[in-house]
């Protein structure tokens, strides 16, 4: 049975936290791409309404 030490409790504390920032890092490139296509779909009606008849 392998012996519990500091150092492996370290080293396994250092992979945990490299999953979490992973993690955290697909969760901000998710919401990144959101804003930017909600940003897009903005820019595009704002062209359109340029072009379209206003009463």
């Amino acid at each position: 049975m392998v012996e519990v030490n500091q150092e492996l409790i370290y080293e396994l504390l250092k992979k945990m936290h490299q999953r979490i920032d992973y993690g955290v890092l697909a969760r901000h490139e998710d919401r990144l791409e959101r804003i930017e296509n909600r940003l897009e779909l903005r820019e595009l009606a704002e062209a359109q309404a340029r072009f379209e008849p206003h009463p």
